[in-house]
């Protein structure tokens, strides 16, 4: 789906882009989301660890963003 709609891939995120440290600034709630296979988990708890108001969610298995039989799932982790 993702290059079917010319999505960056992984690869071309920018990898240099301090993240950690902008989220370190914001005094708002964060909300951090991964999944077990997702390709940029390694990157979660870095970036929940700089979020001074965040909390995370981790996904059994892959996003349920894109399956509708998973949007419960979705709903209560954003909720």
């Amino acid at each position: 789906d993702y290059l079917a709609a010319g999505t960056p891939t992984v690869n071309d995120a920018p990898h240099d882009y301090p993240f950690g440290a902008r989220l370190a600034h914001l005094d708002l709630p964060v909300l951090v989301l991964t999944a077990e296979r997702d390709p940029l988990v390694s990157a979660y708890e870095p970036l929940l660890a700089h979020a001074r108001r965040g909390r995370g969610h981790v996904f059994p298995g892959s996003h349920p963003l894109h399956d509708p039989a998973r949007a419960g799932e979705y709903a209560r982790a954003v909720d």
